[in-house]
């Protein structure tokens, strides 16, 4: 039956080449453009994803108030990460960043200068902390001297041979010279660590070794041990502002209290969000890099919904259009002894070859359409054609919305009544203009609502790399001795 289902289906459809490219025009137009913004959100929610254990990685936020100033930064001072590992039970490891955006620098024996964007301080642990290979050096002693970096590979062929980076010498802009200790592939686009390229040693960087609790500079991250919970290691944090952070407060104000201290209405308060969160949960200062918003993702999520939905209420809206030239012959199979449930499958058939038709033709859109989109988007994404998941979900859902396109179409046409249709009754006996007028109007909804929230998303991405603009200009916000200006407002005021 299935197989007589396809033979039928197969004549009818080049029997209507007009309307069966229609018919597949619609749908292979709402499936790429749905294609599309899957493998983006998907993307979107991958991020940092592809580090081990990275779900047990947190970064350390602070919310500061102090002066009437209200801050919430995604740093934290520099001896914090000391003190987790040594106080905490529940932290197996920490590593910290301190970013200096963009260095100028150049190979020994050369006078040519090259920019790289993407410079931060990194201690040496941040290779283990975060599975990073390296592709030459020793990881035992990457990092560990001052005056070291290790450079991505992109950034190492920028000045030498990669099988020669190892021991070189670079000369940045303010004379300083560092060893080439070790090199690394380019990271995941997907990643917090995606802009980076250059990591110079910590241990060359003196604020690093300054017990100061006043300023935050660096990105801190913390490993927490696998039987360990969040909400219980976040618990302690208020430890951290008692026993260090008043403490060294009380160097700069001699015989501040706590109490003196909590009244006033200042506050620090830290607190961790996990690594898995932070590209679409977080938007403090001093970002590592341009996140971006979960409430894109919903409305693309939406949008690219829509999308399908609107090509499968097109595919409706022509086959019930059309009904009156298949209403003869459902009229003359009725009359030859099929039944309604034959005709459903008939038709079901005829809607689910569109369907596939549809995907292959989408697929192929999509390829022609992803260098034009990577370039709007940023990204580098691709088809995973090798993976099987991916065709297990794209078959899956072309059969979804075959069903659903032909659904209508299928118990529409069947039950026309064959004395009503033979007889010559027209129009009258195919009915169905109400419905069809409602679809047009739910088109037009659906078009309204796409340009809408299309122009909501363009907007919030483009605050959010203005936003970005303004973090990479300052990198990270540093609140030298915010004690101090505290009260330098308190007495200014008091003037």
């Amino acid at each position: 039956m299935f197989r007589n289902h396809i033979k039928i289906a197969w004549r009818s459809l080049n029997k209507q080449p007009f309307f069966t490219f229609l018919n597949i025009f619609g749908l292979t137009i709402g499936m790429a453009g749905g294609l599309l913004i899957s493998l983006y959100i998907y993307d979107e929610l991958s991020y940092d994803k592809m580090f081990p254990d990275a779900e047990q990685i947190y970064r350390l936020n602070a919310d500061i108030k102090f002066g009437g100033a209200e801050n919430k930064v995604a740093v934290v001072p520099a001896p914090m990460a000391d003190v987790l590992v040594n106080d905490f039970p529940q932290v197996e490891a920490t590593t910290r960043f301190r970013t200096i955006g963009s260095t100028l620098l150049k190979k020994s024996g050369t006078i040519r200068n090259v920019k790289l964007t993407g410079t931060t301080y990194a201690d040496p642990s941040f290779l283990d902390f975060f599975g990073i290979d390296l592709l030459l050096g020793d990881k035992a002693t990457v990092l560990k001297d001052p005056n070291m970096v290790v450079l991505t590979k992109s950034a190492a062929e920028k000045f030498f041979s990669i099988d020669e980076a190892v021991g070189q010498t670079l000369i940045f802009d303010s004379g300083d010279t560092f060893t080439v200790s070790a090199v690394i592939d380019d990271l995941p686009r997907n990643s917090l660590l995606s802009d980076y390229t250059l990591f110079i040693a910590m241990a060359g960087y003196a604020d690093a070794k300054i017990p100061n609790w006043g300023t935050h500079n660096y990105n801190t991250f913390v490993k927490l041990s696998p039987l360990s919970e969040s909400a219980d290691f976040e618990e302690g944090l208020p430890y951290i502002v008692d026993t260090y952070v008043l403490t060294w407060a009380q160097t700069v104000f001699p015989g501040m209290t706590k109490e003196q201290f909590d009244a006033s209405g200042n506050y620090i308060r830290y607190s961790t969000i996990p690594l898995t969160d932070i590209h679409l949960h977080s938007h403090r200062k001093g970002e590592m890099n341009a996140n971006n918003s979960i409430q894109n993702i919903y409305i693309l999520s939406f949008i690219a919904l829509f999308l399908i939905v609107l090509a499968s209420v097109n595919f409706m809206n022509l086959s019930t259009a059309g009904s009156l030239k298949r209403a003869k012959e459902v009229g003359i199979r009725k009359t030859l002894g099929s039944n309604r449930s034959t005709l459903i499958g008939q038709f079901l058939t005829e809607s689910g070859l569109i369907s596939f038709a549809s995907l292959l033709a989408a697929l192929g859109l999509t390829l022609l359409l992803m260098p034009y989109f990577n370039d709007l988007s940023n990204k580098q994404l691709s088809i995973p054609f090798l993976e099987p998941y991916f065709w297990l979900t794209i078959i899956v859902a072309t059969v979804i919305l075959g069903l659903l396109s032909g659904s209508y179409p299928a118990f529409f046409l069947s039950r026309f009544a064959p004395i009503k249709v033979l007889s010559g009754s027209g129009s009258s006996a195919v009915g169905g203009g109400k419905l069809r007028n409602g679809l047009v109007v739910f088109q037009f909804a659906i078009s309204v609502f796409l340009i809408v929230a299309t122009l909501v998303v363009y907007g919030q991405l483009q605050f959010i790399q203005q936003k970005d603009l303004g973090y990479k200009k300052e990198q990270v916000l540093i609140l030298n001795d915010v004690y101090a200006l505290g009260a330098k407002s308190n007495l200014l005021k008091k003037k």
